[in-house]
């Protein structure tokens, strides 16, 4: 998967549009525009800003995806839920591992 992609996939796991990761991030969003509707690529410094802003590491970034990473992302996105979805969702997971 491409850089431009996963930084749009984990945005998508957050419910961040491009406004909100370019303010988490300190970035303007017309680099964040320029980013996802261009080959431009992103300066370290850009990067760096983006992961701190979705609170991974660089090597997170660049980081090949496992089965295991795609647990924490799910975990994680269960946790971003609001607390009657993410009780319904853990609830959910429990049942199916009663069977």
């Amino acid at each position: 998967m491409d850089i431009k992609m996963k930084i749009y996939r984990l945005m998508e796991e957050r419910n961040w549009t491009s406004y909100i990761l370019a303010e988490k991030a300190n970035l303007p969003q017309s680099t964040l525009a320029t980013l996802f509707s261009s080959k431009y690529q992103p300066s370290l410094q850009t990067l760096e800003k983006i992961c701190a802003a979705l609170g991974i590491s660089l090597s997170d970034l660049f980081a090949d995806e496992t089965i295991e990473d795609e647990g924490k992302v799910l975990a994680a996105r269960i946790d971003s839920l609001p607390e009657k979805r993410r009780n319904l969702a853990k609830a959910i997971v429990e049942e199916f591992e009663s069977k």
